[in-house]
């Protein structure tokens, strides 16, 4: 593939989201690919399903980019959950790996594309697409990683930044720059069509990814189940106590604790 990633960064001090803003621009201009927002406050940070995503002014990182993989057919674009998701998770691991070596060892990508630290979710991410011809022509990737926030008041049931992980205050920018620079990289494999290496990490740094646990489907149904794989389009599926193989799309399913 020829294309080239741009290093192009655009710092706000607020927007309604980064997401937003990346669509709003888009609209006016063409933006090259790459080109990255960190925004220091949103007004309305959303996730999935219009949660809104809880983040104090100036405390954590709240990115979007833009990227147009128009090779990529709709039915395989959980490829960019898979190469989000890992980016961020190898900028937290290497972020903190020198401080505390074990704790760092516990960031984990819980399906399809939280990050998650032990049993608590500390990034979020939201992907937005433009499909034409059954491709995908752009690609507004958000992410929000809490980093030095100690108190949330949200209705979140779960969230935990890397103060409270750490005890210490981490670089906002520095953090953004790694993860920025991941993305770009993860990015280019992809063009090169270097993805098993990207879903190996993915698969081996996956929540709850050795084991049986609990789960419940949408219908109420519970029970224990194992994680066997992750289906190119994004299914999850899993390996239930008799052997049998159950498949869910996002939504369809819960991991209970």
């Amino acid at each position: 593939m020829g294309k080239k990633i741009q290093d192009i960064i655009i710092f706000l001090n607020e927007t309604t989201s980064t997401n937003r803003y990346l669509q709003d621009l888009s609209q006016v201009e063409k933006l090259m690919e790459g080109t990255s927002v960190l925004a220091l406050y949103q007004t309305a940070g959303r996730g999935h399903d219009r949660n809104r995503w809880e983040s104090e002014r100036g405390k954590n990182v709240l990115l979007s980019s833009i990227f147009y993989p128009d090779v990529l057919p709709v039915t395989k674009q959980f490829y960019l959950s898979e190469i989000t998701s890992v980016s961020i998770l190898q900028a937290l691991k290497e972020e903190t790996d020198s401080f505390d070596q074990k704790a760092a060892s516990e960031f984990s990508i819980k399906w399809p594309n939280d990050i998650y630290w032990r049993d608590k979710k500390i990034a979020g991410i939201l992907i937005e697409n433009v499909i034409e011809n059954n491709r995908i022509k752009q690609s507004i990737i958000g992410a929000g990683i809490n980093v030095n926030q100690e108190k949330f008041v949200s209705d979140a049931p779960n969230p935990v930044s890397l103060k409270q992980i750490f005890g210490m205050d981490f670089n906002i920018h520095l953090i953004f720059t790694r993860i920025i620079k991941n993305l770009h990289f993860n990015y280019i494999k992809f063009l090169k069509n270097e993805l098993p290496d990207i879903h190996s990490f993915y698969m081996d740094n996956l929540y709850r990814k050795d084991g049986m646990h609990p789960y419940q489907t949408s219908d109420g149904e519970k029970f224990y189940a194992s994680v066997k794989r992750i289906e190119p389009f994004g299914a999850l599926v899993l390996e239930t106590e008799d052997g049998g193989e159950k498949s869910f799309l996002f939504k369809e399913i819960e991991f209970l604790e």
